[in-house]
């Protein structure tokens, strides 16, 4: 299917000169993409004067204002210290090129002041960035992480028994079950008492090379592989 394409006409380049792309599309009943066409034909003055229109309209100002050098308001140098330079633009309605040419004009301490407000501004939108970050993190549920099973064999819940060494024996606790673990040190290491190192948790357990046991257990152990007697106990 051909489209006949809608042909220039006369009075465009009038009405060009006053009205936005959208008053045009409703002026002549034809699409955007028509304007278009029709606007890429105008020479480049006309050009630059529709672009004024289309400024002026977007502000809701007259478009002349646009066409001659502003004065510099008179509240200027006090909005300087306390806004940003788009601010400014917002504020005054007018380009960056103007609003830098009536910075320039304005003292040492008004452009100390205004870089000051500036930095502020800058270091409270990352304050802001980071809180925001960081709000969404919480948002969001985490992943339940996997727990880890030691293989390591413990006395009991959160008890660990870390690099153990073999503590001596004081002569002065020389019992039966002193006896027998001096006994087993001739043949494991270590052997002692799971409290010295695992604390309270680990009471009347012993560690007799890599296996945790009984009393019960550390005496049958002294006396299968040691040859521990309970004689051997109450001699001396």
């Amino acid at each position: 299917m051909n489209f006949v394409k809608h042909p220039l006409p006369a009075d465009f380049l009038v009405q060009y000169l006053k009205l936005t792309r959208g008053e045009l599309v409703a002026l002549y009943k034809v699409s955007q993409s028509t304007v278009n066409r029709w606007s890429a034909t105008m020479p480049d003055d006309a050009k630059a004067a529709h672009a004024l229109i289309v400024k002026a309209a977007r502000y809701g100002v007259d478009p002349h204002a646009f066409k001659r050098p502003r004065p510099m308001p008179d509240d200027f140098t006090v909005n300087f210290r306390r806004m940003t330079k788009a601010a400014l633009v917002r504020h005054y309605v007018a380009g960056m090129a103007t609003i830098i040419k009536w910075a320039a004009t304005t003292s040492d301490d008004d452009k100390a002041a205004h870089k000051a407000h500036v930095a502020a501004v800058l270091v409270s939108s990352q304050a802001l960035a980071i809180a925001s970050a960081k709000a969404n993190r919480e948002a969001r549920p985490k992943p339940d992480k996997p727990v880890k099973v030691s293989k390591r064999q413990s006395p009991g819940r959160g008890v660990t028994w870390g690099h153990a060494k073999a503590v001596p024996i004081p002569e002065a606790k020389a019992d039966i079950v002193s006896m027998a673990m001096r006994a087993l040190q001739r043949i494991y290491a270590p052997v002692y008492r799971a409290e010295t190192v695992a604390g309270k948790a680990a009471i009347g357990l012993f560690k007799v090379g890599r296996m945790t046991m009984t009393e019960p257990e550390l005496l049958a152990l002294a006396a299968r592989r040691a040859g521990f007697t309970f004689s051997e106990g109450f001699a001396g």
